[in-house]
């Protein structure tokens, strides 16, 4: 039959394509959005001031339920810089993804900068799109698995003294989670007035049949690498 495949090739192809979809575009995890710049009500402060003997660290929480599980991408945000040197350089912001158990902060599993944080002018403001995840931190390389049906907890802080930030916020009614703050050391302090606008990326870990595919795929090109060493091996003909 002219310009078929070999059967190994054809195993392999189909191997190919199953692993093509498996690792498919980024599921949700978790998801508070705005749908217009009205929806904006809060701006959460971070922020790291006084000195190093006596330091001041405002930082923040937001917890979610995982709705789809698989290996953390990204936990996108809307995030200004207004002061210190972040509000020059639009970095030093930080988020650390954590388990939360007994409505209290658990072990950490994963920390990341925050990229591409709007720098505010006026020590605030106006943001440009405040209805936009513009900041977003990456978190592929850490491999970090979420658990559908997990809530976990995401904790942002300013790495450097003077630097500030506002991460944006409203009520629009999020059931699946819950804000909350601290200074310093204190256990934060969860509320259920508003929540951060955020979204968390995740992607889907195989499934077992695809795995399986690869491993075929893989031992049939084995097997033909085997029968080009050993040369021609005189056969009847084979249908597929």
């Amino acid at each position: 039959m002219p310009n078929a495949l070999p059967c190994g090739v054809l195993t392999l192809t189909v191997a190919w394509s199953f692993a093509c979809q498996a690792v498919a575009a980024p599921l949700t995890a978790a998801s508070n959005r705005a749908t217009a710049p009205g929806d904006a009500s809060a701006a959460a402060v971070v922020e790291r001031l006084g000195t190093a003997a006596a330091p001041i660290d405002r930082q923040i929480a937001q917890t979610f339920l995982t709705v789809n599980g698989g290996v953390l991408q990204s936990i996108s945000v809307t995030a200004g810089a207004r002061g210190g040197l972040a509000n020059q350089d639009g970095q030093g912001l930080r988020v650390t993804l954590t388990e939360f158990t007994a409505g209290m902060i658990g072990d950490v599993l994963a920390t990341a900068p925050v990229d591409n944080v709007e720098l505010l002018a006026g020590f605030g403001g106006p943001f440009t799109q405040p209805d936009v995840l513009q900041a977003t931190a990456t978190f592929d390389a850490a491999s970090v698995v979420l658990t559908s049906g997990v809530t976990y907890a995401m904790v942002f802080s300013a790495e450097r003294f003077t630097d500030s930030f506002f991460i944006l916020g409203g009520n629009l009614g999020y059931p699946d989670g819950a804000l909350g703050g601290r200074t310093g050391d204190s256990p934060f302090g969860f509320g259920p007035l508003t929540d951060l606008f955020f979204d968390v990326t995740v992607e889907a870990i195989p499934e077992p049949t695809s795995i399986a595919l690869l491993a075929s795929g893989g031992l049939a090109t084995g097997r033909r690498r085997s029968m080009r060493r050993r040369g021609p091996v005189e056969r009847g003909p084979v249908e597929c």
